[in-house]
């Protein structure tokens, strides 16, 4: 009755902040930060996690480490830890600033899926600036995007398990970007539309850019050098560049149809480039799928 004791009547103040740091932190257990939550990383904040554990946030994450860097390490040098996901509207307006990210994998938690180590999704509004991540083991990608947007600036990505960098259904702004040694590819875009400028990628096993499933891209001083092909636009994308090197590539640029649902291969429009010892330049399915100022171009068609 209404004068009876119950644990259900029991008020209970909820915890609004999570903060972690400064100094040294050993995680355990999977930290999950629910929407009416906030998790705070303060600088000069090392975190060492241990094997497959993850940071799941469905509420805002602040973590800038503009007056002592942040960082998420492995607790055990020769085990992974899980990943670092950001996902849904309550993240919003989160930011990532002087951060240090390596050595985790995925995670799937609340039966969410994560294939980056680090993964955001599901939100807008985020910035990532002044980031290095590397060394990621098992995931589809190092760094993924999902249905989300925002501006991404001074970011280092190396030595990557799958793609570096993978945008799914997102609108982002890209500026100075260095990206190395990618198993897959260095960026892997679907269904999304970006701008950016002064982007170096290097050593891609299979693609520098995959620009797929209707894209949008609109990049300024690219530098793809040393991968197996240094673009491909595929399946009614289209990509314009202004100023763009592309060194040492099995394949410069190749232009196919992939998917059948999209009707038709990529474009792509070149203004102000340089091809410097690819085997192949250029290799298409249709002359009428480039537009540039032809200069000792080698083009194939297939």
């Amino acid at each position: 009755n209404r004068h009876s004791l119950h644990i259900c009547k029991k008020k209970v103040n909820k915890i609004t902040k999570i903060i972690l740091g400064p100094g040294e932190i050993e995680l355990k257990k999977n930290l999950i930060i629910d929407q009416e939550q906030e998790l705070k990383i303060l600088p000069n904040t090392k975190i060492l996690i241990w094997p497959n554990i993850s940071i799941f946030a469905k509420g805002k994450v602040n973590a800038d480490g503009e007056n002592g860097q942040i960082e998420l390490k492995r607790k055990f040098e020769d085990k992974h830890w899980g990943n670092f996901s950001i996902n849904g509207s309550k993240t919003n307006g989160s930011i990532l600033k002087k951060i240090d990210i390596s050595g985790g994998s995925f995670s799937n938690i609340h039966n969410i899926s994560s294939s980056g180590m680090l993964s955001i999704s599901w939100n807008k509004d985020i910035t990532l600036s002044d980031i290095k991540i590397s060394n990621n083991s098992l995931g589809d990608d190092t760094l993924h995007f999902s249905n989300s947007s925002g501006d991404i600036s001074n970011l280092e990505i190396s030595n990557c398990y799958g793609d570096c960098i993978d945008f799914d259904y997102s609108k982002y702004s890209l500026n100075n970007l260095v990206i190395e040694d990618s198993v897959n590819d260095g960026i892997d875009f679907m269904e999304s539309n970006i701008e950016g400028t002064n982007i170096e990628i290097s050593n891609s096993l299979d693609k520098g850019l995959s620009v797929g499933e209707a894209s949008k891209i609109k990049l300024n001083n690219l530098t793809i050098s040393n991968s197996n092909i240094g673009i491909a636009v595929k399946d009614k994308s289209k990509i314009n560049i202004n100023n763009i090197k592309l060194l040492n590539n099995l394949v410069g640029v190749d232009i196919y149809k992939k998917n059948w649902r999209y009707g038709k291969e990529g474009e792509i429009y070149f203004e102000n480039y340089e091809f410097v010892s690819n085997q192949v330049d250029i290799s298409t399915i249709d002359l009428k799928s480039i537009k540039f100022k032809p200069r000792n171009i080698k083009v194939s068609i297939k």
